[in-house]
């Protein structure tokens, strides 16, 4: 499922004192399979962009192709409908979304708008909470009882379960514990790997950028100003100094190692093991 951007404009409140352009002539695009990080400062477009992609917000000029389907500002929202059941939308504290008194009327909540196979959603849900270290009882339980990261993962579930070939996430670890945070990171990573899904990451971490992406849209004052790979970004530190980001954990270290040995390493490592292998590689020659 490609989704391509042309000429995209996004206008809050026009013609009125308080007219704001969120989005400036943005062409780009998301091929089908890959692994993408947005990165930019609060209030670059990252948001705005993203919420195109399921028609929750509609172009105020230009189009959005959405695997094939075309989406303008006079597109109605019964158009949409087919794009919403292909697309999950994982907003930053989905927890805040959950409503229903217990989990099984969670999950069963998405499928029954969009008249999907309710078993088979529940089927995916329970291999999920498996997969997150949930008891068996879980979908007896009431969502509100259970700790903030317990109920990030009930609500990421509710979508996840629903299968979409796209899934798209706004800061999906903001405030989770370490152990939460590698679960869910690892857990999207593997529907990519596995199941050929297209993830769209929202992310300030740059460890998880450097980690996980396969690329990076960077974004700045509305617009989409470059598109690189993980390595090519945290390569080039005044790139990254220029941006006001900071260097992943594992290239800091292999900074911090360099200037130490006033040596250089073949490449930018972006993962622990990679590093460890250049290193002892590294060690081998001298």
């Amino acid at each position: 499922m490609t989704i391509y951007f042309q000429e995209v404009e996004q206008v809050y409140q026009p013609k009125t004192p308080h007219e704001f352009v969120a989005l400036k002539n943005v062409t780009t695009q998301f091929d089908e399979g890959k692994y993408y990080a947005i990165i930019g400062h609060t209030g670059s477009g990252k948001s705005t962009l993203i919420q195109h992609i399921n028609g929750l917000l509609k172009p105020t000029k230009g189009s959005v192709y959405v695997n094939g389907t075309r989406i303008t500002a006079k597109t109605k929202d019964k158009a949409l409908r087919d794009i919403r059941k292909h697309v999950g939308m994982v907003f930053q504290f989905p927890e805040s979304q959950l409503f229903e008194d217990n989990v099984e009327r969670e999950i069963r909540f998405g499928p029954q708008n969009f008249k999907m196979n309710q078993e088979e959603v529940l089927n995916r849900a329970k291999a999920l909470f498996k997969e997150f270290g949930f008891q068996e009882d879980i979908m007896a339980r009431s969502p509100f009882q259970m700790s903030g990261g317990q109920m990030r993962k009930i609500a990421l579930t509710s979508i996840l379960a629903m299968d979409p070939d796209v899934i798209i996430l706004d800061e999906p670890t903001a405030g989770l514990d370490p152990h939460s945070k590698t679960q869910v990171m690892q857990l999207i990573k593997r529907l990519q790997k596995e199941e050929g899904k297209t993830i769209i990451l929202i992310s300030h971490e740059m460890n998880d950028v450097a980690q996980y992406a396969d690329e990076v849209k960077v974004m700045r004052q509305g617009q989409v100003v470059e598109t690189l790979t993980p390595r090519e970004l945290f390569s080039d530190t005044s790139k990254v100094e220029a941006l006001h980001l900071e260097l992943p954990d594992i290239v800091q270290l292999q900074k911090d190692v360099e200037q130490r040995h006033q040596t250089q390493f073949a490449r930018t490592a972006l993962t622990e093991e990679e590093f460890v292998a250049m290193y002892k590689e590294w060690q081998h020659e001298r």
